[in-house]
């Protein structure tokens, strides 16, 4: 019996750290990725918050909830402020997570399926790109699968106690401060802690749920406490996470379902085949009587991401995220089945490898990680030479922001406040100055209620206000340089100025009046206060 323990132990132990050390060897082409530009808004916004306090939606602004912000935070004050920081910080929770998503699935599944388990996911997560690297769908997930992990017993005959729902709650709940989609996740759950046993009474059984409930629903409680302890807190909040997004984002398609799906390869076929289709296999998802009801909820978690994409109307790859994370278990065992038809030896290990690969990098582009190497081949900045190659655009991209960081922060231009209006999160991100506006980006001020760039604008009247006080902000503050993000085209708006800018009541005068152009490098124009450089 102790042998045998010991036995199974040693072998979990094993897959574990085979898990790991290829999850880590995965995990190293992340490194040299640059930031995306939705990790660069993120990044600029904690680096205000951290260097200056300036808080979401109040001295920042996004349309998202604060959360991923905050979690940027930690990561700055942990290991610093740069981009390849928050990269080793993000490895960092991606390892972790692998840990506890095998540990998490030995409670079903074999130590080899659930370390193939992590595995795979590293490899989706790797394949993702930037698109998918830091994003706040997957942490979120992670959170949710967390929380369930300690509602779920360990065994069967055990039961969980008070403290293991409220705790199990709270951490499922810490999505909500990210997408408040994960909400539903918070109802699913709640539903299988009402029906997770019928030996208790049914008034027990709804108070451990409502436990549940109230619990999961503390951290964003607290979260619109603290905003409307701040005066106009709350309202800037609400408008610019709910109104903004029901009024003007909603109407805006993104990214293309057939293409996500696609890239997935053989994810999903691997997954209905593992759930529906047993072919009289030997299963390697151990399903007794007692654990169907958490098989089925861990189901649930896939058609719950499905129908939040749908739900949302836009198509990008981060927000599969929880989706591909529900599935990739489901994933596992199918490559365990299709590995017991392959023979034994070397050819079940070519099975396994190739569907994970025809499972995740599919359609994976390797070009910063080539760039990287090519930085280092020549004695070169190797992420510079990544950064470029992954944004090589000649009006916007990586090298003419190279050149006009170089400008700025010549001698002679190193004082005074900047401004940047346009799509262009890197150069807040990368400038180590104090900006005038809250904008990373312009889609507060720039988007219209009609998504179009044609005719005279239509703004909410919560944009006519943002964009009156910006300008009053602009004359208050007098930027000792203003930079126009030109002929960038994002959704429907082609250019910040001809679309935007000059629609803006005052913006003209105040540019006219109190600067005069300067230079430019590729799409960036850069106007200098006509005031005498100190």
């Amino acid at each position: 019996m102790l042998h045998s323990k010991l036995t199974c132990q040693h072998e979990s132990n094993r897959s574990l750290i085979a898990a790991l050390a290829i999850s880590f060897a995965l995990f190293l082409l992340v490194l040299v990725e640059p930031l995306g530009a939705d990790n660069a808004v993120l990044h600029s916004m904690a680096l205000d918050l951290v260097r200056y306090g300036r808080l979401p939606y109040i001295g920042t602004w996004d349309n998202n909830f604060p959360g991923i912000v905050f979690l940027h935070a930690i990561g700055i004050r942990l290991l610093g402020e740069s981009g390849i920081s928050f990269r080793i910080f993000d490895i960092l929770i991606q390892l972790l997570f692998v840990a506890f998503l095998f540990n998490f699935l030995l409670r079903w599944l074999k130590p080899h399926t659930a370390a193939l388990a992590g595995v795979m996911y590293a490899a989706y997560y790797v394949s993702g790109g930037t698109y998918l690297f830091g994003q706040q769908d997957g942490y979120g997930m992670m959170l949710v699968l967390m929380g369930t992990s300690l509602i779920i017993p360990k065994s069967q005959g055990k039961d969980i106690n008070a403290a293991q729902i409220a705790v199990g709650g709270m951490i499922s709940g810490l999505p909500l401060l990210m997408r408040p989609t994960f909400a539903l996740y918070i109802g699913i759950l709640g539903i299988y802690v009402l029906f997770q046993t019928d030996k208790r009474s049914i008034i027990i059984r709804l108070l451990r749920s409502a436990l549940f409930t109230v619990a999961a629903l503390l951290p964003i409680a607290a979260l619109i406490y603290f905003y409307s302890s701040i005066p106009g807190g709350l309202e800037a909040f609400y408008t610019s996470t709910i109104r903004f997004n029901l009024d003007v984002y909603t109407k805006l398609a993104g990214g293309t379902l057939w293409i996500e799906v696609f890239r997935s390869g053989l994810l999903i076929p691997l997954a209905i085949w593992a759930i529906f289709l047993n072919g009289g296999e030997r299963s390697e998802l151990i399903i007794k009587d007692h654990q169907k009801k958490e098989i089925l909820l861990l189901a649930s978690f896939i058609g719950a991401g499905l129908f939040i994409v749908f739900f949302m109307g836009k198509y990008w790859r981060y927000q599969f995220a929880p989706f591909y994370i529900a599935m990739i278990p489901f994933s596992a065992v199918g490559i365990e089945r299709l590995m017991i038809r392959a023979q034994e030896g070397l050819r079940r290990h070519y099975v396994m490898v190739i569907s994970v690969l025809l499972s995740t990098f599919i359609a994976y582009n390797p070009i910063a990680p080539m760039a990287f190497a090519l930085g280092l081949i020549e004695h070169s900045d190797p992420f510079q030479k990544a950064d470029e190659a992954r944004r090589p655009s000649p009006l916007f991209g990586a090298k003419p922001e190279h050149d006009l960081i170089a400008y700025i922060e010549r001698p002679e231009n190193r004082s005074g406040a900047i401004e940047i209006c346009g799509f262009d999160p890197y150069l807040r991100l990368n400038l180590n100055r104090p900006f005038v506006g809250p904008y990373a980006t312009f889609h507060a001020l720039a988007f219209r209620t009609d998504a179009t760039n044609l005719g005279f604008p239509h703004y909410t009247d919560y944009q006519r206000k943002w964009q009156t006080d910006y300008v009053a902000l602009l004359e208050k503050s007098k930027p000792r340089f203003i930079i126009l993000g030109r002929h960038q085209s994002f959704w429907y708006i082609h250019d910040i100025y001809d679309d935007c800018l000059r629609y803006i009541p005052g913006f003209d005068t105040m540019l006219n009046l109190n600067y005069r152009f300067d230079t430019a490098f590729g799409g960036f124009q850069v106007y200098r206060s006509n005031r005498k450089d100190k």
